[in-house]
């Protein structure tokens, strides 16, 4: 084992496959690294689109802020093949630039990496990193502040109904109304509302 990389890959055939490499999001949030993801569907792939692979996805993490390529976790067809290309960018230190700048066979599968790659640039510049030390993020929502029980504090103090006050989350309940845009240390994105296999394993 000594001379062996010092990454080793999970590979599960199943259908559809599912395999990995390095650090989920889990382990580096534990281990406070601020990292970004990026992300990309095979539907979203012209060579994905032809085998009609429409739950595939392609997820990268990197740490920041050196970019730094930490773990690769796909999920679709062909996925046992499709993660020897990130083990063998993590082996050789690779960064986000190395997939952006790479010219991949086109159609392919591997060009899934360059497009998660910009995703996750995207995400840089738009915030929506995990950095352990980030201030609390102020509420998105300028309305009245939430008195308890599902209404509003109005003016002088007074309770109005909250109903339509809050984003499409919140009136489903899936976010208490006095949680609605607190923050845990870290900004989030928009709800992805599409089935994302990332929630299991990684």
């Amino acid at each position: 084992m000594s001379d062996s990389g010092p990454f080793l890959p999970i590979g599960i055939w199943t259908i559809p496959e599912i395999s990995m490499v390095g650090e989920t999001e889990q382990g580096l949030r534990a281990k406070g690294v601020a990292h970004t993801v990026g992300r990309w569907r095979y539907d979203d792939n012209p060579r994905g689109m032809l085998l009609a692979e429409g739950a595939g996805l392609l997820k990268l993490l990197f740490s920041l802020p050196d970019e730094k390529l930490r773990g690769v976790h796909v999920m679709g067809d062909n996925a046992c093949e499709v993660i020897a290309v990130g083990l063998v960018a993590m082996t050789l230190g690779a960064t986000c630039s190395t997939f952006i700048d790479t010219c991949f066979n086109y159609p392919s599968l591997s060009d899934l990496y360059k497009y998660a790659a910009y995703d996750a640039l995207g995400r840089v510049d738009r915030g929506d990193v995990y950095r352990p030390w980030a201030p609390a993020r102020p509420p998105r929502y300028h309305e009245k502040a939430f008195c308890g029980n599902g209404v509003r504090c109005g003016s002088g103090g007074q309770a109005s109904s909250g109903e339509g006050v809050l984003d499409g989350r919140s009136r489903r309940g899936q976010i208490p109304p006095e949680q609605a845009g607190a923050s845990n240390g870290f900004r989030t994105s928009s709800p992805d509302l599409s089935p994302s296999p990332e929630s299991a394993w990684g």
